[in-house]
């Protein structure tokens, strides 16, 4: 299965073709009786061995019909009726139910599953709501495309906390989903001055706080009622932490000790 391909791990591959061909590695050894499980229209290059199953497109395998996902035309849930937020969860509940469907899993469980799944940790998790207003952690958010899909799901001003180990990636497109989204943005870790640079000619107050702890003191001193403090911080988490879970962890104890 291959959900998506965005520009990663720039600094260790160093191009994006280079990391591109790396992840395509994934279907190298699969054999006729295997299945790839791909996005709509997403082109692998070269010739897969595999049966292609897709998924996110009008004509694909799985796919939104009418607001339902639906399994070769077959309805298996609303929509709407996932648990977890943002068009993203969408196209991969549509993956990883055809992966279960494939192996042979009746449609009731997976419907089931789907509806019951509350989503892990890390991942736009939220942690706390404290007078009305909404802490997540989405630590999981290493890259630039993860930031901006991240803020995307929520209609709601937020208050982004964003920054760490850059990876050789470009931040520009974080510009303009943090203008559309952001009441304020909080940067810590190595790549703060970066993103401030960056950030300078935005219409959105920034400031450099450093740490994740300072970060969270200053989101919790201006964040209103129904606003979000979101950490989607588009960068990996080595220069301050051991990996993103630990840095989704120390995020969670510090709003708990703010909350509580």
């Amino acid at each position: 299965m291959i959900l998506n391909i965005t520009a990663d791990h720039i600094d260790r591959h160093g191009s994006v073709e280079a990391y591109r061909d790396a992840k395509l590695r994934i279907l190298a050894n699969q054999s006729r009786s295997d299945h790839a499980v791909l996005p709509d229209r997403f082109e692998a290059g070269g010739s897969i061995a595999a049966q292609t199953v897709r998924f996110g497109g009008p004509e694909s395998d799985i796919s939104e019909i009418d607001g339902y996902i639906c399994w070769h035309g077959e309805q298996l849930i609303k929509a709407g009726s996932l648990q977890l937020p943002g068009q993203h969860n969408q196209l991969n509940a549509q993956a990883s139910a055809a992966a279960c469907l494939l192996h042979g899993v009746e449609p009731e469980l997976v419907s089931a599953a789907l509806l019951s799944f509350e989503g892990v940790a890390h991942r736009l998790e939220t942690v706390a709501v404290d007078h009305d207003v909404r802490w997540v952690n989405d630590s999981k958010a290493t890259n630039v495309e993860a930031a901006i899909t991240a803020l995307r799901v929520f209609d709601s001003p937020v208050h982004l906390i964003a920054g760490g180990e850059g990876k050789g990636q470009d931040f520009a497109p974080l510009i303009g989903p943090i203008e559309d989204h952001c009441a304020s943005v909080h940067l810590i870790g190595d790549s703060a001055d970066q993103l401030a640079e960056l950030l300078a000619t935005a219409s959105v107050p920034t400031s450099i706080d450093g740490t994740l702890e300072s970060a969270v003191q200053s989101c919790a001193s201006i964040a209103s009622a129904g606003e979000v403090v979101l950490l989607a911080p588009a960068c990996a988490s080595f220069d301050q932490f051991t990996d993103f879970e630990d840095r989704g962890d120390s995020f969670r104890g510090l709003v708990r000790g703010i909350a509580s």
